[in-house]
């Protein structure tokens, strides 16, 4: 488990939905980077099965299929990017959880939904990374939010 300090004030808001630019091209940047590595490292899986990207807003699934095609041309198809329900009984060797609020928005749609946590965690078969502003995780000890925050904390992806 781990965690990319994303710094943004705010996402932004279209229509019903949200998306952080900022976020999404870091999370294309960090796989465009990486991705070879995660494939190497698990030769006999299929790469469907190795990298899968959720979070909350449908928005951000757009932005940041978008930023992947830019920067992983050959592959971006082979990284499955959704919401929640997307996800639900699909795990992945590594899951990057796109949190999209920036540390003025809060993460309410995190702790309103309990499900999203529980979901996420459960679909990483080895790792789990948080990517976004950690300052938007803000909610009491015991919420989803909460806990997220103490447990990436630690383990900031570098």
């Amino acid at each position: 488990m781990g965690h990319m300090q994303i710094d943004s004030e705010y996402s932004l808001r279209r229509n019903s939905s949200r998306l952080n630019l900022t976020e999404a091209k870091q999370i294309a940047a960090w796989l465009g980077v990486n991705y070879t590595a995660i494939a190497n490292a698990y030769p006999n899986e299929i790469r469907e099965n190795l990298v899968g990207i959720i979070t909350p807003f449908k928005a951000q699934v757009q932005t940041i299929r978008a930023e992947l095609k830019k920067v992983l041309p050959d592959y971006h198809s082979t990284i499955s990017i959704g919401t929640v329900h997307t996800f639900q009984g699909a795990e992945r060797r590594v899951i990057i959880l796109s949190t999209v609020y920036g540390n003025m928005d809060g993460c309410y749609f995190i702790d309103a939904n309990k499900s999203l946590m529980n979901v996420a965690v459960s679909r990483a078969k080895d790792h789990f990374f948080v990517f976004g502003d950690i300052n938007c995780l803000q909610g009491p000890p015991r919420s989803a939010s909460g806990m997220l925050r103490r447990f990436v904390e630690a383990n900031a992806v570098r």
